[in-house]
């Protein structure tokens, strides 16, 4: 396995109408990106290139971010957010609500799922704007199957990774706790991935706390089924860190912060690197203040658990795989001695009954 980097941007809320001070943190972002010079192989952006589904000048903008990084566009991962997808359409808005206002919301999604002609209604119709821009802005189309499945798997050197699309039940900016996404093709997105000696590093929108009570459960179990390492998510405007708690062991959730200048969003992002003799990562993050002077730096206060002398994060699965082969390389050895000892005794056995004057050696 191999070292790997990456930038995790968020709630990016690129528009021609940006105000004052937005402008100001954008030409700020830009300049940190310069002069840090960040070695980064993967440029993670978890929802929200758009403000309210206007794209005007978000290729723009995602052009000059992307200029200041040597990382090729195939390697740049965008997972749609709720301001990226058609807004209006009374007919998703109808299936939505009745899903949400079910008696039982997680039924009433995995059928709608079932059905071909809502199931369309929910990827293909609700993403079209979506679909269009990622063709624009990174230079490569969503595949019509992978659209339909609605999670996307790519299967890289380094690591394995999934994108969800966390926004099927999304139709306003009223998401918490109203979000569904466990149904049966999610399950074979994930069965499609066989090499588990890599991280699995997820990546969505929206953070656990979006999902209905009980879709929370099912994706706790789901990632840790699965061996999902960790989960990286936006939509909150604020950097967060969280772990999956209904999952039998520690999968982190890492949360970026927005990108608007706006009165109560904290704009941030995330420096990662992951240490493959470790098996941990290690987060930085940044934020913008906008006062004073008015950039980008270093930022180990904005969460508790992101201090500069706490920032380490070991992943639990491939620490318990880093053990396995010691373990078996102690019983092959264990395996190796036994077998040299009971050939030395067959033999002096041998010995003993051609010449009666052998006597067996005795072995400590």
């Amino acid at each position: 396995m191999a070292d790997f980097k990456w930038l995790h941007f968020s709630d990016l809320h690129f528009s021609s109408k940006d105000s004052y001070d937005t402008t100001n943190m954008r030409k700020a972002l830009l300049t940190c990106l310069e002069e840090e010079r960040f070695e980064c192989d993967y440029v993670f952006i978890t929802g929200d290139i758009a403000n309210r589904n206007n794209y005007e000048d978000a290729d723009k903008h995602m052009a000059a971010v992307l200029g200041k990084l040597n990382v090729d566009k195939k390697n740049v991962f965008w997972a749609v957010g709720n301001h990226d997808i058609k807004r209006g359409s009374k007919l998703r808005e109808a299936v939505i609500d009745d899903i949400r206002t079910a008696p039982e919301p997680s039924k009433e999604y995995e059928s709608a799922m079932l059905d071909d002609e809502t199931r369309t209604l929910l990827t293909y119709s609700g993403m079209s704007d979506y679909i269009r821009e990622y063709e624009r802005l990174f230079d490569r189309s969503l595949d019509a199957g992978k659209i339909s499945d609605a999670h996307i798997f790519h299967k890289r050197e380094e690591c394995n990774l999934v994108v969800l699309n966390t926004c099927l039940t999304s139709c306003d900016d009223s998401d918490e706790h109203k979000l569904m996404i466990a149904e049966p093709r999610l399950l074979r997105v994930f069965d499609g991935i066989d090499d588990k000696s890599k991280p699995l590093v997820v990546i969505g929108h929206h953070g656990k706390e979006f999902f209905e009570h009980g879709e929370q459960r099912k994706l706790a179990q789901l990632f840790e089924d699965a061996e999902v390492d960790f989960y990286l998510c936006g939509h909150a405007h604020e950097l967060g860190y969280a772990r999956f708690d209904d999952a039998g062991r520690d999968i982190p959730q890492f949360t970026c912060g927005g990108g608007v200048i706006d009165g109560y969003t904290a704009f941030s992002f995330m420096f990662g690197e992951y240490d493959s003799g470790r098996k941990a990562l290690r987060i930085t993050p940044y934020s913008y203040s906008d006062r004073g002077a008015r950039r980008f730096k270093k930022d180990f206060t904005l969460h508790r658990r992101l201090t500069e002398a706490n920032n380490e994060f070991p992943l639990s699965r491939l620490e318990q795989n880093k053990k396995k082969p010691a373990a078996h390389h102690e019983a092959a050895v264990s395996l190796e001695v036994g077998d040299l000892f009971n050939r030395s005794a067959r033999y002096h056995d041998f010995l003993r009954s051609v010449d009666g004057r052998y006597s067996r050696l005795e072995v400590d």
